[in-house]
């Protein structure tokens, strides 16, 4: 590494307990993990970062953690963090098999109802599934899928609440009519075949509900 360059950091939160990640032998020089990825508690992070990085911190206060975080340490929440990635770390062959199961479970299901398709075919992890559903309004599929018990999403976490098209859609030449009705569904380390089930009822039922409502707003 040259000490002039800048620093590289990676948002490996969707890689947690779904494939490796060694932080040793990568290019990168900082990594951000979530522990509830992994089963862990929700409330803890983790920041992986190499010592010669300089980071300024913005919390102000005693010298704790080499004066990157001022406060008591909240050890449960580092035991219970430590714990839920050992036994990511332990699992993660058996939970790549279980959601490469899931996913094909998935798609063989969702494809078959017209307008179904998938928004992309490039390689990626086979716990996350991104559909493009014509004719459909994502609020309202959304609801609909809500009122079943089912939890999903129209996109990431962070644009949740944002009724705008996803600029990396929008990047891969959809329309924003067509990139305002995609439907997220991710496997979390709980996943089971009966949820996919579960989803693979309800969704028929909420994509109708949704075309209905987006050929309403329309008009």
């Amino acid at each position: 590494r040259q000490a002039s360059r800048f620093a590289i950091h990676t948002d490996a939160i969707a890689a947690a307990g779904r494939q490796e990640i060694n932080f040793a032998d990568s290019p990168v020089d900082a990594i951000s993990l979530a522990c509830h990825k992994v089963g862990g508690p929700a409330s803890s992070g983790i920041l992986l970062a190499r010592r010669e990085v300089n980071i300024d911190s913005d919390r102000r206060g005693g010298g704790q953690e080499r004066a990157l975080r001022a406060g008591t340490q909240d050890v449960i929440a580092a035991v219970g963090a430590a714990a839920a990635f050992a036994d990511a770390q332990q699992e993660l062959a058996e939970t790549t098999r279980r959601h490469q199961q899931l996913r094909e479970k998935l798609l063989q299901g969702a494809l078959a109802i017209p307008g179904v398709k998938l928004a992309s075919d490039a390689p990626a992890v086979p716990g996350i599934v991104q559909f493009m559903l014509q004719g459909a309004e994502a609020e309202g599929l959304l609801f609909a899928l809500d009122q079943a018990g089912i939890c999903a999403s129209a996109g990431s976490a962070c644009h949740t609440g944002v009724a705008r098209p996803s600029p990396v859609l929008l990047a891969q030449g959809y329309s924003e009519e067509d990139a305002l009705g995609s439907l997220r569904i991710s496997f979390g380390w709980s996943t089971r075949e009966h949820d996919v089930d579960r989803l693979l009822q309800a969704l028929p039922q909420a994509l109708s509900a949704s075309r209905k409502l987006a050929e309403r707003e329309r008009k």
